[in-house]
């Protein structure tokens, strides 16, 4: 991960400089001379200098910092709500104690990868605004999704085109999906990695293949456009922010 240097201070790294913020954040919220909440945030600490996210907490900090004095943030999102560091941090506005939230469900040694804390904001577009002011305009990106054409929808779009009744169409697909995860499947498999492909779709569905069978010309459309860009959008919420690119 390439975090913007410039919340870090020279000479410091990214984990003392979140313990500072942490230092700091506990005393602002009278939390410092409690010793469940000194407890709480040293292990916090632990888990995110194994994990090595000191620099996605001390950006986010500093990133939220600066949306706050254009408009209203939300409290808190998911299991980001466990989090003490947030808390003090002022990245959430929750007392996890308090309410009694988990900080394992949030970030854990055996969760791969960097935090993922969703903050709602009153307004993206001053957000954003103010964050190219402070990081750089090329590094304040907003995330943008596309779909892609899959075997279903693919079938379906094309067999309107060449005026293939609906029901027949609907007849032919509505038991593909689970034909194929049937016969390809094992157990322990993320289920959320399959993909519907045209050539399992034939192999393992025969109300599909007798389809595909009786209208070839929709199996030529399918080849052409499987996987295929079917529309590009901006994302609702999701923003990257970077550091500089290196000099070519």
């Amino acid at each position: 991960y390439r975090y913007p240097k410039s919340v870090i201070p020279e000479g410091k790294t990214a984990l003392q400089r979140l313990a500072e913020l942490c230092r700091e954040g506990m005393i602002r919220r009278g939390l410092a001379d409690k010793p469940e909440y000194v407890d709480r945030l040293k292990h916090e600490l632990g888990v995110i200098k194994k994990m090595d996210n000191a620099a996605y907490f001390v950006t986010l900090a500093r990133a939220l910092e600066l949306a706050r004095k254009v408009c209203l943030l939300g409290v808190a999102r998911g299991s980001s709500g466990g989090s003490l560091v947030a808390y003090v941090l002022d990245i959430t506005d929750l007392d996890p104690i308090k309410y009694e939230c988990r900080f394992d469900r949030f970030l854990n040694p055996f969760r791969v990868g960097a935090p993922d804390i969703d903050v709602d904001v009153g307004d993206r577009d001053k957000v954003l605004d103010v964050l190219r002011g402070e990081f750089g305009y090329n590094n304040v990106v907003p995330i943008s999704n596309y779909n892609l054409f899959k075997v279903k929808s693919l079938v379906k779009d094309v067999s309107k085109f060449y005026g293939i009744p609906f029901e027949e169409v609907n007849e032919a697909t509505k038991t593909v999906e689970q034909d194929v995860r049937k016969a390809t499947q094992k157990h322990g498999d993320d289920k959320n990695l399959f993909v519907l492909t045209f050539d399992d779709a034939l192999k393992y569905s025969p109300s599909f293949k007798a389809f595909i069978d009786k209208h070839p010309q929709v199996a030529e459309s399918i080849n052409i456009l499987f996987k295929e860009q079917r529309s590009l959008g901006r994302h609702a919420g999701g923003v990257v922010i970077l550091d500089d690119a290196p000099a070519m």
